[in-house]
């Protein structure tokens, strides 16, 4: 546990990363499967942003792009400050 985690964690952080990256950027399968659903029940902000830039929206499609990007920005950093105080701390000890 001591060896394995402090090795991994690198990984962890890289797959985190892009976990996210893709989560956020969600389109092909709910564009491809109910293309928004009857009602707009499975809007995500990526496929919203697709219909708004198609439409000439491109305000709405400018802030919605604003924020996808803040958040992303929020949780990568967020990410990776949970496991950057962890390898300090453990430097410190040593």
């Amino acid at each position: 546990r001591f060896i394995t985690l402090p090795l991994v964690r690198g990984i962890l952080v890289t797959a985190m990363t892009l976990a996210i990256a893709f989560g956020l950027r969600q389109f092909e399968a709910t564009y491809l499967m109910t293309n928004g659903g009857p009602a707009n029940a499975t809007t995500v902000m990526g496929l919203q942003l697709y219909v708004d830039l198609g439409s000439l929206d491109y305000g709405h499609a400018n802030a919605i792009g604003g924020v996808l990007i803040i958040i992303g920005a929020v949780l990568i950093s967020g990410i990776r400050r949970l496991f950057g105080e962890r390898e300090q701390t453990a430097e410190a000890k040593q």
